[in-house]
């Protein structure tokens, strides 16, 4: 498991901010269907942000992610 983490670290460190935040939207977006499949899931980018949005299991959420 450590390798699979360092493995993480290794290829984030090489992302450029805005290609992160994207990959973490993935990331999290598949997460909340695969614990959902109800869950309603938006994605918002614009010019040095991604805000990830909707609902899941009767509850709001809103992640929002500055590429600074």
């Amino acid at each position: 498991m450590a390798e699979l983490y360092s493995l993480r670290a290794c290829m984030v460190s090489h992302l450029p901010a805005a290609a992160f935040a994207v990959h973490v939207m993935r990331c999290v977006q598949a997460e909340l269907i695969q614990l959902d499949p109800q869950a309603v899931v938006h994605v918002d980018r614009g010019d040095g942000y991604s805000h990830l949005y909707g609902e899941m299991q009767a509850t709001t959420f809103s992640i929002l992610l500055m590429n600074a």
